[in-house]
C-alpha cells in the first residue's frame, strides 16, 4: 500500500520514459491529491493491473486536477508532454478518480486506455485535448465488462488541433452523468461499445451527427458516421437494459444507450431518422 496525504501530489514523467507498474490484487495507492503523467515529458506510462487500484483526488475540493500529457509553454520551462498513457486492465483493476481530469492538456497523442475488465470513475470535470496545441488525445475503452463513468461535464477537444476522441469499442461501456460536447476536429468512436448519455439525448446525438463528430470502425480504422450506422434508445428510468447491451450492463434506465452494434437496422434507422427529424423541427421552433 502507499498514500500521499493532505499537500501532497505525485508526478511521473518529468522527463521521458518513466514507468509506475501496480500489479495485482491488494495492490492499492491513495492519494488526497492529484496524479500527473508526463509532467512535461514524454512517452511516460502509468499501469494499473491485474486487480490494483489507484484512488485519487481524496482531499476534496484542494485537490487539484490529475493531468495526462502537461506542459507549460507560459514559462517555458518544459516541452510538451507527448505519447503518455496510463493503463487500467484486468478484472478488479480501477482508477477513482474524485477530482478532475484532464487527458492532453498539451501535447499530442496522450491516453487513458481502459480494458480486460479494468475500470475507471471521474467525479468531476473531464476535458481531452485542452490548449491549442493538443492532439491526437484520448480515452479508449476496450472489452467486455471495461467501464468508464463520469458524472461531471466532459468535452473533448476544448482547443485542441484536431483527433481527439473519446473510444469505445468491443463490448465496453462509457457512462455519462453530464453535459457533453464534442469541439470541431474532435471525435466520438462507437465500435461495438455503449455509450450511455444521462437523460433523453436525441437532440445532442442527432447535432454531433449532423456535424459529422461521430465516427463508426475499430482499432485504427474509423469513418464518419451515418443514420444507419447506429442504434439509439432511450430508457426510461428503472428499465431494464441487459438485452439491450447483450446480458453485461443493467442498472442504465434514464439514459440514452448508443452502440453501432444495430440488431435490428431497419428499426435503428428509423429511430435516428426520427431524431434528426426531431432537432429539425426544434430548430425550426427556436427561429
Amino acid at each position: 500500500q502507499f498514500s500521499i496525504g493532505a499537500g501532497g501530489n505525485f508526478a511521473t514523467g518529468l522527463g521521458s520514459s518513466n514507468k509506475v507498474i501496480m500489479t495485482g490484487a491488494g495492490t492499492t495507492w491513495t492519494s488526497s491529491s492529484y496524479v500527473y503523467v508526463g509532467s512535461y515529458g514524454g512517452s511516460n506510462t502509468l499501469s494499473i493491473l491485474d486487480g490494483a487500484k489507484l484512488t485519487t483526488g481524496t482531499g476534496g475540493g484542494t485537490s487539484g486536477v490529475s493531468i495526462i500529457g502537461r506542459g507549460d509553454l507560459i514559462s517555458n520551462t518544459g516541452g510538451y508532454g507527448a505519447s503518455n498513457v496510463v493503463r487500467i486492465s484486468g478484472a478488479g483493476s480501477a482508477w477513482d478518480n474524485q477530482s478532475s481530469l484532464k487527458v492532453g492538456e498539451q501535447g499530442s497523442g496522450n491516453l487513458v486506455e481502459i480494458s480486460a475488465g479494468g475500470k475507471m470513475t471521474v467525479a468531476g470535470d473531464v476535458t481531452i485535448g485542452e490548449l491549442a496545441s493538443s492532439s491526437n488525445s484520448g480515452i479508449r475503452i476496450s472489452g467486455a465488462n471495461s467501464t468508464w463513468q463520469s458524472t461531471g461535464a466532459v468535452q473533448i477537444g476544448a482547443a485542441g488541433n484536431g483527433g481527439n476522441h473519446l473510444r469505445v469499442e468491443d463490448q465496453s461501456l462509457a457512462m455519462l452523468g453530464g453535459t457533453f460536447t464534442v469541439s470541431t476536429g474532435s471525435f466520438l468512436q462507437i465500435g461495438s461499445g455503449y455509450l450511455a448519455l444521462q437523460g433523453g439525448q436525441q437532440v445532442l446525438l442527432a447535432d454531433l451527427l449532423s456535424s459529422s463528430s461521430i465516427q463508426v470502425g475499430g482499432g485504427n480504422s474509423w469513418s464518419t458516421a451515418g443514420t444507419g450506422d447506429l442504434s439509439i434508445t432511450y430508457f426510461a428510468p428503472g428499465a431494464d437494459t441487459s438485452a439491450f447491451t447483450g446480458g453485461l450492463y443493467s442498472g442504465l434506465g434514464g439514459y440514452t444507450i448508443v452502440t453501432s452494434a444495430v440488431p435490428e437496422p431497419a428499426a435503428a434507422m428509423m429511430g435516428v431518422a426520427g431524431f434528426l427529424l426531431l432537432a429539425t423541427r426544434r430548430s425550426r421552433r427556436t427561429r
